[in-house]
């Protein structure tokens, strides 16, 4: 998958269903499982963010496969990923580390450009997917003489 299959996923203007975590060492009340994926599905399509041993992303289009080991589980209900259901992807970065690894992702949903959106960024890091959200609004930088 690269840039063009993202582009294509904004240019769709399909909306987000759901957001499925991808867990591995996965059992009730451990707080130390790890997220290796991540897959965003969409009204018709879907991808997946998927983590490598090489703390890189590989992006999977369409129907992934994932290993037994891991064990699926919506995170619709868990911010920030519930503020972006219902809403297509508006803008998608993909992010290379100084050693040239697509090691991140960001992503924007929001209803259309002048509506609130949500900005998450997903970093490979210990072969695990970390999340963070990033602030909505952007800033003008000036500059005073």
């Amino acid at each position: 998958m690269s840039e063009d299959t993202l582009s294509k996923f904004t240019d769709s203007k399909q909306k987000l269903v759901d957001v499925i975590g991808y867990f591995e060492d996965f059992k009730e009340g451990n707080t130390k499982c790890s997220l290796c994926a991540i897959g965003f599905i969409f009204e018709k399509d879907s991808f997946y963010v998927v983590a490598r041993e090489d703390d890189s992303f590989a992006l999977q289009y369409g129907d992934w496969r994932h290993s037994p080991e891991l064990i699926p589980i919506s995170l619709v209900d868990k911010q920030p990923w519930s503020l972006a259901i219902g809403c297509p992807l508006l803008w998608s970065w993909m992010l290379y580390n100084q050693q040239g690894y697509f090691d991140g992702i960001q992503i924007e949903f929001a209803k259309n450009a002048e509506s609130k959106s949500v900005v998450i960024q997903l970093v490979a890091l210990g072969s695990e997917v970390k999340q963070r959200e990033v602030a909505g609004k952007c800033s003008t930088i000036t500059c005073k003489q």
